[in-house]
């Protein structure tokens, strides 16, 4: 693998029936043996939490699904014992100074405002195309991507905006159109 590189890892929904793909994820980083994934689109959709409280990553019904429902249909048992539990920090949205919250150690997870910028310091290199399968599921094609850092305020979640970009104060957590683009680490 080489950063850059697009790879293949586990199977989801693309198209518009329920029927599973290979997935294609884009090399962001590489270290210690390890390499950072990126879905290569928005695969799904859905919203950040299923109500308009005070929430952070740790509690948030989204990295719940990630971790369970997604990483055990998306992956068999031999590519889920490739996958890195990694300690995430979540720090303070940068602009707005909300909390992060408490680090959480996760199998699947999504990129914060901090890895966003890092591994995209283009705008126009942070936009992604939703799957048909997630258009279906009630995603705006093209539009806006959860991050897990949150917005302006706990019950609100930044987002990554259609033409690339951050949208730092967020949408709040109910936001169901909004696309999910799951981050792993695996062993090479």
């Amino acid at each position: 693998m080489t950063v850059g590189e697009t790879v293949t890892l586990g199977s989801y929904p693309q198209g518009m029936w329920k029927k599973k793909t290979p997935l294609q994820w884009r090399v962001l980083d590489m270290r210690d043996g390890m390499a950072l994934l990126l879905t290569d689109k928005v695969i799904d959709g859905g919203p950040y939490h299923n109500r308009f409280e005070n929430m952070t990553w740790e509690n948030c019904l989204l990295r719940e699904w990630l971790n369970d429902g997604f990483l055990n249909d998306a992956f068999d048992a031999e590519q889920r014992g490739r996958l890195v539990e990694i300690q995430n920090p979540n720090v303070a949205n940068p602009e707005y100074g909300t909390d992060g919250g408490a680090e959480t150690k996760d199998n699947v997870f999504l990129l914060s405002i901090d890895e966003t910028k890092r591994y995209f310091p283009k705008d126009a290199d942070m936009k992604a195309y939703a799957t048909r399968f997630a258009v279906k599921q009630g995603v705006y094609a093209d539009k806006y991507t959860n991050l897990r850092s949150p917005g302006r305020d706990e019950r609100y979640a930044a987002v990554v905006i259609s033409a690339g970009g951050i949208l730092d104060e967020g949408f709040d957590l109910l936001h169901g159109d909004v696309g999910i683009r799951p981050a792993v680490w695996v062993r090479m």
